[in-house]
């Protein structure tokens, strides 16, 4: 056997080198990067300690020049960038104006409504709340913005916008050109009929519109040298039933752009229609809705674009418009996609981005001087290639050119690059919840955080442009950076470097088997302090105190009593630390929220700890031991050492399998492990974890790619998209579970320990109590053994029973009522194909079977819309992407379609074929084993994200 493995390391690493020096010495001269350099494989830890300058290198004689400390906001000297702005708002804060207007563009940074909803609620909340503002035609994602309702039919208006036809790989941004049929926000709308209706709606509890501008143009080809246009408005009285309706018309010649104005009663909602006798229909631009009096935000989104190519608007269409809106600030926040362009296109140089962009800068700057000017700069930004993170460096020059052109052209400006954070704050924000998983774009919760930051920043200004102190303090803040620690993941080099070591010693200390438990139990300490130090004083201080109830349960029993009194204290110490760490906070708020369903608030305290990794899984596990030897199941274990590696072994440590102490205890051998060794069992093992790694690997990668940004952010996404997202997690959860569970019973085989089967193809399911049957077995039968039989079983109260179980089975997934909901979906579901016979065991008519599993993944896809968000709020928004049926697929590539078809297809594919492959890989020459090694190494080097991504278990 060593001479077999030896030959097997031999050919994995000698490849392994060829293709380092390759990279290294040919693919590098191109640029190009598809084999891990010998740099990849140090260890994180090393790379790090080099990295830091030896005592001899700080010398005094040759110092680092001192970088010049820009301001991360900046509206020049006294504030004179934003004077006129900060004035007016001035006099709307003492009641001697009525209206200030804030119109802001942006590409997708702002996609959804982030950040800007933050700034509009701000704003509003201190200055008054003067409405919406501008408002698309219809509603689409690219233009989604918040705080009132589009119930526009879109089939009713044929839609412009300045992504269509415009040809960026025949006209390499050169020159974008103009097109005729967008209006001042980069789109337009002309209706298909007279009778289509423009529906817009305030939320309950909004302010009551009072003043309508529709912006207006008339087709270029209408014939006629003017031409009457009409429309009838149809206004919903604020708390009053019926509608009042008012008649428009304007005069337009030919492509003339025009704007009506209209004072309305207060109204919830209007209605816009283009019926009448000569029933012309016009281009409508947008509509702006405000209120009688206070600020009024206006968002125009673009994403995907440029800010130059808001040059394509015309002058004709843009310069009555801005007029007649009358903004008094203006806010460009553009870069990310010029960024990436700077990197991708070499015909695309900063130059040309700073000629584009000043060129409209300085163009809209001249339709309306009467406002001030702010640019917004672009966030750090993340690209994956081959497994490596790389920061857009292009991001620093379009920072240095914005902040340029806004000195030029006397515009303030905002970095929040630097605000939060400089150098590394994507990782941050990615791994804090204020950036998805494509390491570009911000959460909601994200945008808000720089809205929380960014606001006082322009409120303290403001104050001090008016003489009074700047007080207003930011809430939200530029990111705190813990103590970087990598904890030991499977899938990383970490653990490569760990097993390795924990091999070597294990074999060498295996003719001494109580020193080589001794030795497994501290590398699993060690395993589990990578990740969190302080909850291991709970993972062994309850693990010794059920080591001796068990004991004083043999005791009690010897002694003729039950013993009960230990095992209830077990329960009580296990749950209790259990429900302190997981669930406490969750059922504080409950409670909160129940008693304040009055006129008070009542707010009970909050522990807000954090929940220790893992802790769901040890704590079923040790409640198995004490129970199984209360019922008499096993004798418990004498021998102190090996209990506590059963609790802590770390390949099942933190995500299972929940082993059960009846099967691993008993089995031990005189050499404390189950089996010895050998060539077939080390050759098994590394195959399941190689099987292992490509599931997870695969997984994260429709993670990074569609599933988290879906679930994330689901107002951004189509219905099909979000119906793609679903489908893709069914095998992402799979695949990243299932790898887990390969990748942690092949290293326990490596040391020669056997764990849990924990799937068996579980989406070949034909019913949801088949799944539960194949899905996290050693879960579920968990809930079979101690819970479910417990309260009867199928003896009594069938029905109820299946229902409590899995609503509890919900809750241990998390503390959330989205997970209870789920559980209780699940228990539904068991509780239907129970009552109607549907729970077969098999189906032999490969039709109805196929049906059968058909319906079942349907099912499983759509619980994943309680399972996967974090909120309800979050849940409803997709069911309603859903129900919309828009069919965009701008985030659905052919690859990302054949990964996910790919999942499925390898799935469903026999289990002989895999039994086949894997006897193949056992019997092949070690060298040949060795270089399919390497070759799965390198695979998993090119498609690996940017950051290791822990399993999605570790966080139950």
């Amino acid at each position: 056997m060593k001479r077999h493995i030896f030959i097997l390391i031999l050919a994995c690493a000698g490849s392994l080198a060829l293709l380092a020096l390759a990279q290294e010495t040919v693919c590098a001269r191109y640029g190009v990067s598809y084999f891990p350099a010998f740099r990849d494989y140090v260890p994180a830890a090393l790379l790090s300690l080099a990295a830091q300058p030896a005592e001899s290198d700080k010398t005094a004689d040759d110092p680092k020049p001192a970088i010049e400390k820009l301001p991360v906001f900046d509206d020049g000297k006294g504030h004179e960038r934003l004077a006129r702005f900060f004035k007016k708002l001035y006099e709307l804060e003492k009641k001697d104006r009525k209206k200030v207007r804030i119109l802001h563009y942006g590409d997708s940074i702002i996609w959804g409504d982030i950040f800007t909803l933050g700034l509009k609620r701000r704003f509003q909340k201190d200055f008054g709340d003067g409405g919406r503002g501008v408002v698309p035609i219809i509603y689409t994602r690219h233009t989604d913005i918040k705080d009132y309702v589009n119930s526009t039919n879109k089939s009713e208006f044929y839609l412009k916008d300045l992504l269509q036809g415009f040809r960026k790989d025949l006209v390499p941004l050169l020159d974008p050109g103009v097109n005729p049929c967008l209006g001042f926000t980069g789109e337009s709308a002309l209706p298909t009929n007279p009778y289509a209706t423009i529906r817009y709606a305030i939320p309950d509890g909004g302010t009551p519109l009072e003043r309508l501008q529709i912006f207006l143009r008339a087709p270029m080809n209408d014939g006629a040298e003017s031409a009457e246009y009409r429309a009838n408005i149809a206004c919903v009285p604020a708390g009053q039933s019926g509608e009042e309706k008012l008649n428009w018309k304007i005069s337009l010649k030919p492509d003339e752009t025009g704007v009506v104005n209209f004072n309305i009663p207060p109204s919830k909602g209007v209605n816009i229609d283009f019926s009448g006798a000569d029933a012309r229909l016009p281009w409508v631009d947008a509509v702006n809705l405000e209120t009688a009096q206070g600020l009024v935000y206006n968002t125009v989104c673009r994403m995907g674009t440029f800010m130059s190519w808001l040059n394509m608007i015309p002058e004709k269409n843009l310069e009555p418009s801005i007029k007649a809106l009358a903004p008094d600030l203006i806010i460009f926040q553009w870069g990310m996609n010029e960024a990436i362009e700077l990197q991708q296109n070499k015909q695309f140089s900063a130059e040309l981005y700073k000629a584009q962009t000043t060129r409209w800068l300085s163009r809209i700057k001249g339709i309306y001087p009467d406002a001030d000017f702010m640019l917004i700069g672009p966030i750090e930004a993340i690209n994956t290639w081959h497994g490596k993170a790389l920061a857009l460096v292009e991001v620093h020059e379009i920072i240095r050119m914005q902040r340029e052109m806004a000195k030029e052209l006397g515009m303030a400006f905002f970095n929040p690059y630097e605000h939060l954070g400089g150098e590394g704050q994507m990782f941050e924000m990615v791994k804090t919840g204020l950036a998805i998983s494509d390491h570009t774009h911000f959460t909601v919760k994200g945008g808000e955080n720089l809205a929380e930051g960014f606001y006082p920043m322009l409120m303290n200004a403001y104050k001090s442009s008016t003489g009074r102190a700047g007080d207003v303090k930011a809430t939200g803040t530029a990111l705190i950076r813990e103590e970087k620690r990598e904890p030991i993941m499977f899938n990383s080099k970490s653990f490569v470097y760990f097993m390795a070591v924990v091999l070597v010693i294990a074999g060498l200390l295996s003719r001494l088997p109580r020193f080589r438990v001794a030795f497994i139990l501290a590398a699993s300490c060690m395993f589990y302090l990578s990740w969190q130090v302080w909850p291991i004083v709970f993972l062994l201080g309850i693990s010794a105190l059920d080591y001796f109830l068990a004991l004083g349960i043999e005791n009690a029993q010897l002694r003729g009593r039950r013993g009960s009194q230990y095992v209830v204290l077990s329960l009580l110490a296990n749950l209790g630390v259990l429900f302190i760490f997981k669930y406490f906070d969750f059922f504080s708020t409950l409670i909160s929220d129940v008693l304040s369903a009055g006129a008070h608030r009542i707010d009970l305290p909050l522990l807000k700890v954090a929940l220790p990794v893992g802790i769901s899984f040890y704590t079923f596990q040790r409640l198995s031991y004490t129970i199984d030897v209360w019922r008499g199941h096993m004798k418990p274990e004498s021998r102190f050492l090996p209990f506590m590696m059963y609790v802590s072994f770390f390949p099942q440590l933190l995500a299972g399998p929940i082993v059960r102490a009846k099967e691993f205890l008993p089995s031990l051998s005189e050499k404390l492990r189950h089996f010895a060794v050998d060539k077939e069992k080390v050759l098994a093992a590394l195959f399941l974890i190689m099987t292992g790694l490509i599931k997870k690997t695969g997984a994260d990668w429709l993670a990074v790619n569609l599933v988290d940004r879906v679930f994330t952010s689901p107002q951004m996404f189509s219905s099909l998209e979000t119906v793609t997202a679903l489908y893709a997690y069914t095998v992402q959860i799979y695949g990243d579970f299932s790898g887990y569970t390969d990748m942690a019973v092949g290293s326990a085989m490596l040391l020669g320990y056997n764990l849990t089967l924990n799937f068996n193809r579980p989406l070949q399911c034909i019913s949801i109590t088949d799944f539960w049957k194949r899905w996290h077995i050693s879960l579920g039968t968990w809930f079979r053994d101690y819970l479910y039989f417990g309260l009867g079983g199928n003896r009594r109260h069938v029905y109820l029973n299946l229902l409590f179980v899995m609503s509890i089975c919900g809750l241990w997934h998390g503390a959330n009522m989205n997970y209870f909901f789920w559980g209780v979906y699940m228990g539904l579901f068991l509780v239907l194909e129970r009552r109607f016979k549907l729970n077969e065991k098999e189906i032999a008519n490969p039709v109805k079977r196929a049906f059968r599993i058909f319906v079942a993944i349907q099912i499983l896809a759509a619980g994943w819309l309680l399972f996967r968000p974090s909120t309800w709020d979050a849940t409803l928004i997709m069911v309603r992407n859903i129900a919309q049926g828009s069919l965009q697929a701008a985030n659905l590539s052919l690859t990302l379609l054949a990964v996910i078809a790919l999942f499925f297809a390898v799935h469903y594919t026999p289990l002989s074929w895999k039994d086949k492959l894997r006897a193949y890989w056992i019997g092949s020459h070690p060298a040949l084993q060795g270089m399919c090694a390497a070759g799965i190494a390198v695979f998993v080097y090119n498609i690996a994200t940017a950051q290791v991504m822990p399993f999605i278990y570790f966080k139950f």
